[in-house]
């Protein structure tokens, strides 16, 4: 005996499969966070100061002020900072620090960055410096960043004054 399959019969176990799978598709879409369903946006920063911590004849520490703001409905974790200062006629330093702290959802946040100068540093002594504060976007954008090997997002400030 022969059988014959019509194109519906042969339609239907096909589309059943693709019906089980936009279903399960839309409850994983149900399942993402809202900060993974929101764009991120860089959060701001500005340069406040710049202020002489301690002196000796030997160096000094020099404590520089950002201000972050973060426009997201999600807090951002703050990763590193990195920055070049050049104090006076002194050769420009460059370092790095890890700020440890978390920017809050909405929120402001004050960061201090910590330069050690190997010169003695008076009070006034004119100041440039530059830098960047990288930060941890949420969910699977960090994912995918990681798996990339791109480097975290950033956000940049620069200015110069006399120090406090």
């Amino acid at each position: 005996m022969e059988t014959t399959v019509t194109r519906n019969a042969a339609l239907k176990p096909a589309a059943l499969l693709l019906a089980v799978l936009m279903l399960a598709g839309a409850g994983c879409q149900k399942n993402k966070t809202k900060a993974e369903k929101e764009d991120v946006h860089d959060p701001t920063i500005r340069l406040l100061s710049a202020r002489l911590a301690a002196a000796t004849d030997h160096g000094a520490r020099i404590e520089v002020l950002v201000e972050l703001e973060n426009p997201n409905r999600v807090a951002l974790p703050l990763i590193e900072s990195q920055y070049t200062l050049t104090v006076g006629g002194s050769p420009s330093l460059h370092g790095e620090d890890c700020p440890n702290r978390t920017l809050p959802a909405g929120g402001k946040q004050i960061v201090m960055i910590p330069v050690a100068v190997p010169a003695a540093v008076a009070a006034g002594a004119a100041y440039s410096v530059e830098g960047s504060v990288s930060y941890e976007p949420p969910g699977e954008m960090r994912r995918l960043f990681t798996e990339s090997k791109i480097p975290l997002p950033s956000v940049g400030f620069s200015g110069s004054g006399n120090l406090q």
